[in-house]
């Protein structure tokens, strides 16, 4: 063999082992296998009509036991620790970058952040029985045989909620 051609097997087995190197870094990693296991609170049951959201990172789950108050538990830890004025809550759910829980109490859109108690009210007529809040900072709102309604988080004022016009 010539030097040319050992140069060029030497430049083809370089090129190998970067595409190589570089494959392995962009590879997909296994995903982590969470096992884990949620029991009541204290004195308190879970019913089969049980609400309950896990937050969008999937580090926290919130749920309303038989006390109806919220409670939130991180899933690296063994305890569930109940948030205060949730008494009555209904409808919980995450906003999409897991800091915000937003939940309704009887006609009332509620705020909650969870690591620091702080509590807001949204809006005082709020329509709807389920709820979704995306990364752009809109709820939306459902409601059996009625139009999503939509409305935006935005938390320096009070918003209404409005029909969202139907695209078909």
């Amino acid at each position: 063999m010539n030097g040319s051609l050992w140069s060029l097997v030497g430049t083809l087995a370089v090129a190998l082992s970067i595409l190589a190197l570089g494959y392995l870094k962009c590879a997909p990693q296994p995903r982590q296998r969470v096992n884990l296991v949620i029991n009541a609170p204290p004195e308190l049951s879970f019913n089969y009509l049980m609400h309950f959201a896990v937050s969008p990172d999937g580090r926290q789950l919130a749920f309303i036991p038989s006390d109806g108050k919220i409670w939130v538990q991180r899933l690296d830890e063994f305890t569930a620790v109940p948030m205060r004025d949730t008494e009555g809550a209904q409808s919980i759910f995450w906003s999409s970058d897991s800091r915000f829980l937003g939940f309704k109490i009887e006609k009332r859109l509620r705020r909650l952040e969870p690591a620091s108690g702080k509590l807001e009210t949204l809006c005082d007529s709020m329509p709807g029985v389920d709820f979704s809040w995306n990364r752009d900072g809109v709820i939306l709102s459902a409601e059996l045989n009625e139009p999503i309604k939509r409305g935006l988080a935005d938390f320096s004022r009070r918003r209404e909620f409005s029909e969202m016009e139907p695209r078909w």
